[in-house]
This record gives structure tokens, C-alpha cells and sequence, in this order.
């Protein structure tokens, strides 16, 4: 896979210049990508998202709804599986919040992988 491009931030870093970094709160942003926040977690240290919530999210969304509500809740599928199939903790039940950055563009996203997967 040679052929991915790799410019951009990397994922790695301390949480303790997350707003420096990024200019913006880590729940903020969780509240913007996903639509929500998991309760407890604004104002502490939690860094992971439990994969449970974000699976509870993703059992909420309607299965008529038009495509434009649909495209909302892929963020959340999209970190459900960073955090199940392809990063998962020891335990196999958190999503560590370093990757949303990576989702804050999704539509770049959706567009270079579908690049990737037509070659």
C-alpha cells in the first residue's frame, strides 16, 4: 500500500497539548464528530470512548432515515472499529480519543480510500 498518501498530522502526541495542538476542546470535538459525549467524561481525564456507547449510538439510528443522517453516524462506525477491530485495548472495550482527529474530515476520508480501493 505504498500508494496511500501519508501527509498530515500524525497520530501521536500527549494529551496535555491536545489544545494547543488542535485548538479545540477534546469533547467538543468528540460532541461534533460523533454527536454526542459519553456522560462523566467533560472535565476528566477519561481518554477512551467505551466501544459499548458508541455501539449504543450506532443501534439508535433510524433505519429509514435519508442518506444525510445515515452519513452522521459513520464517524461513530468508524471509531467503533478502530477501537474493536483494528486498535483494540487489552481489554477489547475502549477507543482511545487520539483518533478523532482523523475524522474530522470525513469526506477526504471516504474520497482517498475510495481511490485506494479502485485501484
Amino acid at each position: 500500500m505504498t500508494w496511500v498518501p501519508i501527509d498530515g498530522t500524525p497520530v501521536s502526541g500527549t494529551l496535555r497539548s491536545w489544545g494547543e495542538f488542535f485548538k479545540k476542546d477534546i469533547w467538543q470535538w468528540c460532541s461534533e464528530l460523533l454527536g454526542a459525549v459519553p456522560s462523566g467524561h467533560v472535565g476528566s481525564t477519561k481518554y477512551n470512548i467505551k466501544l459499548k456507547w458508541l455501539r449504543t449510538r450506532l443501534q439508535e439510528m433510524p433505519l429509514d432515515a435519508f442518506d444525510h443522517i445515515l452519513v452522521q453516524y459513520a464517524p461513530c462506525y468508524v471509531m467503533y472499529l478502530l477501537g474493536s477491530v483494528l486498535f483494540p485495548d487489552k481489554a477489547n472495550n475502549t477507543v482511545h480519543v487520539l483518533f478523532l482527529p482523523l475524522l474530522d474530515n470525513f469526506d477526504s476520508i471516504v474520497g482517498q480510500w475510495c481511490s485506494v480501493l479502485a485501484l
